[in-house]
């Protein structure tokens, strides 16, 4: 037994989505559905059916057969095309030309107090925290190469300066087991 109902992909000039539709309702009752999602009135719409390789199947042309009259399928493309895009919003929401910028100088936002900059400086983050006085501790690893290993530390230095031949790492612990290959001492 088939279902009447088909998850099918709804793509026009400014919308992209997945919806589900029943194969009993007609076109004119999908186009009213449609204009919800896509903005485009229901006498503007052209609607294609598409397969996966976005190839044209169909058109659903006559306001008045059933969508299962076109035979569509689950996971096939409805493409909503907008006939007279003057009389909607088609577009309009999407293109970025028409929005006015807001634009700011390099000195004017180093001068502003309210900013991410001024609290890195205030609170001396990133680059603006001060140089540490302590060299990096240097690692020194032990280990006869060719032994079974296990390693457990919060410091990537360490996971770096033993390299095993394979890793097994639960996403719960930082512990990693193998057997040693190389050591590097830093």
């Amino acid at each position: 037994m088939s279902s009447s109902i088909v998850n099918v992909f709804v793509v026009s000039p400014d919308t992209r989505s997945e919806r589900r539709f029943d194969l009993h309702i007609t076109v004119e009752q999908l186009k009213t559905k449609l204009e919800l999602i896509t903005g485009i009135p229901v006498q503007n719409q052209r609607i294609y059916v598409q397969n996966d390789a976005r190839e044209t199947i169909a058109e659903l042309s006559d306001n008045t057969k059933q969508l299962g009259f076109y035979g569509l399928t689950t996971l096939q493309t409805l493409n909503v095309i907008d006939t007279n895009p003057a009389t909607s919003f088609t577009g309009q929401l999407s293109d970025v030309s028409q929005v006015e910028k807001f634009e700011l100088s390099d000195d004017a936002y180093a001068k502003r107090i309210d900013s991410v900059l001024a609290y890195k400086q205030r609170h001396k983050v990133g680059r603006f925290a001060p140089p540490s006085e302590l060299p990096p501790p240097s690692i020194h690893v032990d280990v006869p190469i060719g032994t079974r290993c296990e390693v457990e530390s919060a410091e990537q230095g360490l996971i770096n300066a033993v390299r095993c031949d394979s890793w097994v790492r639960p996403a719960s612990q930082r512990r990693m087991f193998g057997s040693v290959l190389n050591t590097m001492n830093q």
